[in-house]
């Protein structure tokens, strides 16, 4: 039974109490007779005013993360090699990070391709296909800040909106606690640098030359033209004499990032 259909038949108990009551106390002589079909309409008003009440309880919610989609894990990496690979993706440029991402999914039999971006802030969704499913996975190279979860409700709205029902979010750093909830809560993929190391290790990706290629990558790429970018100092603003990355495509491109 459902909660709404438990409120109006409680009304109509009610009513049917209200009733019986009412001729109760205008009809003594039948006030013997009707007294137990009252009690039975009392206990059921009240058996049904718990269901209502039990329902509308807030539902228990547990949290739980385990990253489908990954390789299997192997023991064969060291921690001290682990530190060396994490380390190792955290200084990857964002072009070299969506290649090692490719290549650990396309390892795992998947067909990729890019959906959108290069964005500014490094971000690259892939689309996978495998068995006719989709999968849209977000790549954001973030070197310091965890990802949180309004990162992750933006890229729920974009799942909604192409009408994709899969999602992963990749980064090389890790997650919030609230991204983790709201992952949980969304049926989202989480996979953070321990999970890419795990699926490094899994790929075999000693022997793996995508992987080693993409992870040996140390070029840094404009993230608009996707042109190689070069250190140089700047010749303007309040600091002449700051260091920054510009694009080799200008005057096309004029994109320039702070050391």
């Amino acid at each position: 039974m459902t909660e709404t259909k438990a409120k109006t038949l409680h009304w109509d108990v009610a009513l049917a109490l209200v009733v019986i009551v009412a001729a109760m106390f205008f009809l003594p002589p039948l006030r013997k007779i009707l007294l137990w079909p009252a009690v039975g309409l009392l206990v059921t008003f009240a058996g049904l005013m718990a269901f209502v009440l039990f329902q509308r309880r807030d539902p228990r919610v547990s949290y739980s993360f385990t990253p489908p989609l990954t390789a299997p894990v192997s023991d064969g990496t060291t921690e001290l090699m682990k530190k060396s690979l994490a380390e190792k993706i955290n200084n990857l440029d964002w072009l070299p990070f969506e290649q090692l991402v490719t290549a650990l999914y396309t390892t795992l039999g998947y067909t990729s391709k890019r959906f959108d971006g290069p964005h500014a802030d490094g971000g690259v969704e892939l689309l996978l296909q495998k068995n006719k499913t989709r999968t849209l996975v977000q790549c954001k190279h973030w070197k310091v800040a965890e990802v949180d979860d309004k990162e992750l409700d933006e890229f729920l709205g974009t799942l909604r909106r192409e009408g994709i029902e899969n999602g992963i979010f990749v980064t090389a750093r890790e997650f919030t606690f609230g991204a983790r909830r709201f992952a949980a809560m969304n049926n989202l993929v989480l996979v953070g640098a321990k999970d890419i190391i795990r699926m490094m290790d899994g790929a075999n990706w000693q022997n793996n030359p995508a992987v080693k290629a993409a992870l040996e990558q140390s070029r840094k790429f404009c993230p608009r033209c996707e042109h190689d970018m070069v250190l140089k100092n700047a010749e303007s603003g309040p600091n002449p004499a700051a260091r920054v990355w510009v694009c080799t495509s200008q005057p096309k491109c004029n994109y320039t990032v702070n050391v």
